[in-house]
């Protein structure tokens, strides 16, 4: 694995967490995606060396935030504002 040239202070250090969860073996890898504000960088990492060979039979964690995430931001953002109320 290899951090790419001119990542910011912030990108740099995410990626530093991720190689270390991988070194940990928490997980075989990762590519991740970086952005605040307009500016964005793709963090690529890879993968450890030993996998283990992936059967049919093979089980992942997997979980999809991106709706619930979004959703319950929004949901907090119009409390906020007073547009919805929960009562």
């Amino acid at each position: 694995m290899g951090i790419l040239p001119m990542l910011s202070e912030k990108a740099s250090n995410i990626f530093k967490m991720l190689e270390a969860a991988v070194v940990r073996e928490d997980t075989p890898g990762f590519a991740a995606f970086y952005m605040e504000n307009q500016d964005s960088q793709t963090i690529y990492g890879g993968t450890i060396d030993d996998v283990e060979e992936v059967k049919s039979s093979s089980l992942y964690d997997l979980a999809s935030l991106t709706k619930v995430v979004g959703t319950t931001t929004r949901i907090l953002q119009l409390i906020d504002r007073e547009e919805i109320s929960l009562s």
